[in-house]
């Protein structure tokens, strides 16, 4: 009990130093998804009805449901404009951790995970990187895999109507959640329960309908990239997802799917191959071990299982990979298979070392000892990123922010649309209207660099068609996934395009205008 006390403490202490250091989310609209989250949540928060405020035209917000957006109205609520109402944001997002982590815990116990093992992994899960970002950020991971384990510990004990209610909450807060409809009842009549696979999909099901309906109904008219990217899901999905070259999409989903599973136990401090290579050899592990648990019968384990494998299904065919973001409501599994894995292993190697086979008993030695420097290096990389890259990562974007102050005073007060990378920021600091310089990714997954170059490339044509003659341009805007020579080269090509006229230079955040109107 006293070292349980004294871990709790540690996590504790630790968190107290996360939440001074970074409360107030530098890194906020970073990914561009929370920052439309958040202007979803202003949206609603000041009676505007759900819309995209940052869109010239300010159309219905149609891609993402309304849950976590209503959830984070609340900031603007309690916190007053932007920035000063992040800090409450960052409440409101944090929050949902220990509810994940508890629903966890009690999930792992049922899937036969007890003691310290259950303890360890929980404390683990609360210290993990990526659990940190994600709990400080305005995404909806966190939130969404404790609303995903609510639903079906509650479908597991025989709850089906609370638990298609609740798995319709979730997916009001993530369209994936949509997973849950056909793994709940497909699990149910596999349990022999027809009419409890019944009521949960009652339950779940006006949540699924009536967002489909009001998303149809409200979608604006349009088929360029701007509008099916910002409002549409399955338009934009369409623009880019090419029957032909399916395979493509297949494989480099996979690869970022693996690879995002291993980073939970091996994370990208320094984002070399070998990190890459051990990453998915730690996915493989624990995907090995959750085989061995559901072929064993559990079936708190085989029943998330059900909804692990129609949520993993969704991710290998869409038109984005998947990374660590995107596949943490598979970590639960994962923790189990991990469990399993290393547990067969440690046994497997203790009986060896007692063996009377002297090779074997060496061999046994050194393969744990392969086994320890693997744990060592996994540990050194889990603290360099929280201790090192994450507080590089942050300050990185506290002085990016005191570099786009000048930029942002001058932007205000014009309701002239803007083109730039972060189109989000732009908005919340300004209230400008801003639109992002969008390619499709059809192109990544084509390995066509060239092609994307050219996109980018093609800043004024796009601007054109788009109605907008303001692009605001940073140094590090469209670095993302491109070579640095390649981004060196498209920086010199877009300040030199004559279509541009340069009219402000910031410390490099330049504003140029787009030459003979539009």
């Amino acid at each position: 009990m006293l070292v349980r006390a004294g871990l709790a403490v540690l996590v504790g202490l630790a968190w107290a130093w996360i939440l001074w250091s970074w409360g107030d989310m530098p890194h906020a609209t970073e990914y561009q998804d929370d920052g439309l989250y958040l202007i979803g949540a202003k949206s609603l928060a000041t009676g505007q009805g759900y819309k995209i405020l940052n869109l010239p035209g300010q159309p219905a917000q149609t891609k993402y449901p309304p849950g976590f957006p209503a959830w984070l109205a609340a900031a603007w609520w309690l916190g007053g404009e932007f920035p000063g109402n992040l800090r409450w944001a960052t409440a409101l997002c944090v929050v949902w951790l220990p509810v994940m982590t508890a629903l966890l815990w009690i999930w792992l116990g049922r899937a036969g995970i007890t003691g310290w093992w259950r303890d360890g992994l929980t404390a683990l899960v609360l210290l993990n990187p990526y659990m940190v970002l994600f709990s400080i950020s305005m995404f909806t991971e966190v939130s969404f895999t404790a609303l995903v384990l609510g639903a079906w510990l509650l479908l597991e004990r025989g709850r089906p109507g609370w638990a298609g209610g609740l798995a319709g909450v979730a997916y009001l807060w993530r369209t994936a959640g949509i997973a849950l409809l056909p793994a709940g009842i497909l699990w149910m009549f596999w349990r022999g329960d027809r009419r409890g696979a019944g009521r949960f999909a009652v339950a779940m099901l006006p949540a699924v309908v009536g967002w489909m309906v009001w998303a149809r109904l409200h979608m604006p008219p349009g088929d360029d990239i701007v509008t099916l990217y910002y409002t549409n899901y399955i338009g934009y999905h369409l623009l880019n997802f090419r029957l032909g070259e399916a395979h493509l999409f297949l494989w480099k989903n996979l690869d970022g799917l693996m690879q995002g599973l291993g980073s939970y136990m091996m994370p990208k401090a320094g984002g070399g191959l070998g990190e890459k290579i051990l990453a998915e050899v730690m996915a493989v592990a624990g995907l090995s071990g959750l085989w061995r648990v559901v072929r064993e019968g559990n079936e708190t384990v085989r029943g998330y299982a059900w909804f692990g494998l129609f949520y993993a299904g969704q991710l290998v065919v869409w038109h984005f990979a998947p990374n660590e973001r995107f596949v943490l409501p598979l970590l639960p599994l994962l923790l189990v298979g991990w469990t399993a894995e290393f547990s067969r292993l440690g046994r497997r190697m203790a009986e060896l070392m007692r063996g009377t086979d002297a090779g074997q008993r060496r061999a046994a030695w050194v393969l744990t000892g392969i086994g320890l420097l693997v744990v060592g290096v996994v540990v050194q990389a889990q603290a360099t990123v929280l201790t090192a890259l994450l507080p590089e990562f942050m300050e990185g974007h506290r002085r990016e922010w005191r570099r786009l102050a000048p930029a942002f005073a001058a932007l205000r007060g014009s309701s002239e649309p803007v083109l730039t990378e972060d189109d989000t920021l732009l908005y919340l600091a300004t209230g400008r209207p801003s639109v992002s310089l969008l390619v499709p990714t059809l192109n990544w997954y084509r390995e066509d660099w060239e092609a994307r170059r050219a996109a980018f490339r093609d800043a004024a044509g796009y601007a054109r068609q788009q109605g907008i003659r303001w692009f605001l341009l940073r140094e590090s805007d469209f670095s993302r996934d491109m070579d640095p020579e390649m981004h060196r080269r498209l920086r010199t090509e877009l300040r030199g395009d004559a279509a541009w006229e340069r009219v402000e230079d910031w410390d490099g955040v330049e504003l140029y205008r787009l030459r003979g109107g539009q």
